[in-house]
């Protein structure tokens, strides 16, 4: 059975690839986002009600936010954070080489400044590793059933 963390093996062989360039780690970035997006959902899904639709995005976050347990309520503003950079990778492509003026020296094209994010692997391996540890805690809270209690009870008590 399909779990969201398969979506991490594609990440590392997107990364791995021989010619990895730019669109791997485009791509890397997307499927790291939803493995975390999906298994947050997942694990927060035995007690709350989470449509399957582009709004489930802000709510997943959103509750998980919520929770009284720090390590737990940060991967809300984690979630936030990698569904732009996903938006980004997904949506911004950089502009074709335009002029830019300038003396004999400065260089005759430029890019618009997305690039940076992904001109490299290092953003896509970082969201990569951040989304495994973040799987990697749910499944170590899901071995403590009290501390998983403490953690659902908690967002239900912010929701009130």
């Amino acid at each position: 059975m399909m779990r969201g963390e398969d979506f991490l093996q594609i990440a590392d062989l997107l990364l791995a690839a021989e010619n990895s360039g730019e669109p791997h780690r485009r791509a890397a970035i997307g499927r790291a986002y939803y493995a975390l997006f999906l298994e947050v959902r997942e694990w927060l899904s035995a007690d709350f009600h989470i449509t399957n639709d582009s709004g489930a995005h802000r709510l997943v976050a959103d509750l998980i936010s919520l929770a009284k347990d720090d390590e737990v309520s940060a991967f809300g503003q984690a979630l936030s954070k990698m569904r732009v950079l996903r938006n980004s990778a997904d949506y911004e492509l950089p502009a074709p080489k335009v002029p830019r003026p300038g003396g004999p020296r400065a260089p005759k094209y430029g890019y618009r400044s997305v690039n940076y994010l992904f001109g490299h692997a290092h953003t896509a391996q970082e969201k990569t590793k951040e989304a495994r540890l973040m799987i990697e805690t749910l499944k170590r809270i899901d071995r403590d059933p009290s501390r998983r209690r403490d953690i659902i009870q908690s967002i239900k008590d912010a929701r009130r």
